[in-house]
């Protein structure tokens, strides 16, 4: 039986976009976001991953699909960084 569920909105940082999906640019771009996001942010509970435009018919494709790492926002104003936000619903 299908099931309507509203959830709260949600923010999360996000780093730039990335255009290169290399396991180097990965690296590179995940060591950047968590050092501007800060260290002791990895360890914690809250949503974490990578965004991208491309849509999941095409998964095959994400190897050469631009990207972004988001992690859902904590309450520490401190982090000057991009934030997107994923309304209710």
């Amino acid at each position: 039986m299908a099931k309507k569920c509203f959830l709260p909105k949600r923010e999360f940082w996000c780093s730039d976009f990335k255009a290169d999906c290399s396991e180097k640019e990965i690296a590179r771009a995940y060591s950047e976001f968590y050092q501007e996001v800060g260290a002791g942010l990895m360890t914690n509970k809250m949503l974490s991953g990578f965004l991208t435009a491309l849509p999941q018919a095409h998964a095959n494709q994400y190897a050469d699909f631009g990207f972004r790492i988001i992690k859902e926002k904590s309450y520490d104003d401190e982090v000057k960084i991009p934030i997107i936000t994923q309304n209710d619903g």
